[in-house]
C-alpha cells in the first residue's frame, strides 16, 4: 500500500512540476514575442498624450485671450507646461513617500 501511495504521489508531483515548467516557458515565450507590441503601444499612447496636452494648453491660453502665434501665447503655454511638470513632480514625490 505504501509503495502505491508513494508512486501516485511521485506521479502527481512530476505532472505538476512538468505543468509549471511548461507554463513558465510559455509565459516567457509570450512576453518575448509581445514585448515589441507592448512597447509600440506605450509609445503610441505617449504620443497621443503629448498631443492632447499641447491642444489643452493651446485652448486654455486662447480662452484667456492670447492668440496662437503671439509671444504672450507662447509664454502662457510654457507656464501651463511648467505648472503641469511641478504637479507631476509633487505627485511622484508623494508616491515615493508611500
Amino acid at each position: 500500500m505504501q509503495s502505491r501511495e508513494s508512486s501516485i504521489g511521485r506521479y502527481a508531483y512530476e505532472m505538476v512540476n512538468t505543468a509549471l515548467w511548461a507554463f513558465g516557458a510559455a509565459t516567457a515565450l509570450w512576453f518575448l514575442f509581445n514585448i515589441p507590441t507592448m512597447i509600440q503601444t506605450q509609445r503610441s499612447a505617449d504620443r497621443l498624450l503629448i498631443l492632447e496636452l499641447a491642444d489643452e494648453s493651446r485652448m486654455y491660453c486662447e480662452k484667456w485671450g492670447m492668440r496662437t502665434g503671439t509671444v504672450e501665447h507662447a509664454h502662457c503655454v510654457w507656464d501651463v507646461e511648467e505648472i503641469r511638470e511641478k504637479h507631476k513632480r509633487r505627485i511622484l514625490a508623494d508616491l515615493e513617500d508611500l
